[in-house]
């Protein structure tokens, strides 16, 4: 593989995160003071990622839901037996034990937990406020939303020594993430060159695909 098609697959994959990134994700929208009274400040990498994609799922579930409470309004045929509306769950109360540990909620205080939740309340348009008349108990599921990252690595290398010897090389590594069993599957493309003037001149091109596959040995729970 030449340089210039590694120039091309590192521009396509900088296109392919920059479309991806186009929508904030609530970490980005905080104050630095909003960071500290929540306690997000004192989250990893991981555990900021996951509160993102649960409260990007929260809104979403948010506005299904008052979509559908407008649609049963409207289709009713008695109005007058619509249920009383009901307060929002809280983003915390909505959350399962396995969501509430992979976001660090394990890690937040109660107060800072209800900052949170005030702060995601208050980016909820049209926040449910009916229930249907004959709710159904939600169950806790194993599947995690969202829980695959891909990550990316770009690298160029040069080099020189002695004897005329001088070498360059080019990668590009991308990867798939599993956030909850911590399972990770990468590709890696490379291309490189070195050369030897002097004493035994000679050049050796090399190219090059690798694959890899890591997961954790021990679990942190």
């Amino acid at each position: 593989m030449s340089f210039r098609h590694i120039l091309l697959f590192t521009l396509s994959a900088l296109a392919v995160g920059a479309s991806a990134a186009e929508s904030k994700r609530f970490s980005q929208t905080l104050t630095a003071e909003q960071r500290t009274v929540t306690g997000v400040e004192q989250l990893n990498s991981d555990q900021v990622a996951a509160l993102d994609a649960l409260v990007r799922l929260n809104l979403n579930q948010a506005a299904a839901d008052a979509q559908k409470a407008e649609r049963a309004k409207s289709t009713a045929a008695e109005p007058a037996t619509t249920p009383a509306p009901t307060q929002p769950v809280a983003f915390s109360q909505w959350l399962s034990p396995d969501q509430r540990r992979a976001a660090g909620f394990e890690a937040l205080s109660a107060e800072q937990q209800a900052q949170i939740d005030a702060l995601v309340a208050a980016q909820t348009p049209g926040a449910p406020l009916y229930e249907p008349a004959a709710p159904k108990p939600i169950e806790a599921v194993e599947f995690f939303p969202n829980r695959f990252e891909v990550h990316g690595e770009v690298g160029l290398s040069l080099g020189f020594g002695s004897g005329g010897y001088n070498s360059r090389a080019a990668w590009v590594t991308s990867s798939l993430l599993d956030t909850k069993t911590g399972t990770e599957v990468s590709v890696t493309v490379a291309s490189g060159r070195e050369k030897w003037k002097r004493g035994y001149p000679c050049r050796y091109d090399w190219d090059d695909v690798s694959f890899g596959l890591s997961a954790p040995l021990f679990s942190g729970r």
